[in-house]
């Protein structure tokens, strides 16, 4: 499953890259996040309840950044695994400076097994747009309030 897209903040490029680096910001901002930890300079642990219709259950995982170019771009690699099954994937994000704030551009190849994948194409599609979309509005909203720092 491909999930990509953009999203303008009111930021400056590098407010929004310190964010995106900070565990307890995404913890806060990322739907179903339970925890997030740093565990390694570039790498992340996490545990995510989620729900995606009959199917729900807890996730384990990990995520590692690389190739990072500050402020401007990273790449990621992530898996996970819990009761609904797996995920594992990677993508990457780039920031490009526009009309004094930033435009956040993602793309995320995921591929999932177990019970989370009899699910369907389509509904997986529309629930990770919808919690990506969610996502960047509570970060938004929390760059805008000033909190994220």
């Amino acid at each position: 499953m491909r999930i990509d897209g953009e999203h303008r903040f009111e930021v400056a490029r590098e407010t929004l890259w310190q964010a995106l680096l900070d565990p307890d910001v995404l913890a806060a901002t990322l739907p179903g996040f339970q925890r997030l930890e740093r565990v390694g300079e570039h790498e992340f642990a996490g545990a995510l309840a989620l729900g995606v219709g009959p199917v729900q259950g807890r996730f384990e995982g990990r995520v590692r950044l690389y190739d990072l170019v500050p402020p401007a771009s990273y790449s990621l690699a992530l898996e996970g695994e819990g009761t609904p099954g797996f995920v594992r994937g990677g993508g990457s994000l780039h920031l490009h400076e526009q009309d004094g704030g930033t435009r956040l551009a993602y793309a995320l190849d995921v591929d999932l097994g177990g019970r989370i994948a009899a699910l369907g194409q389509r509904l997986l599609e529309m629930t990770a747009r919808t919690l990506t979309r969610q996502a960047l509005k509570n970060l938004e909203r929390r760059l805008r309030e000033g909190t994220a720092g």
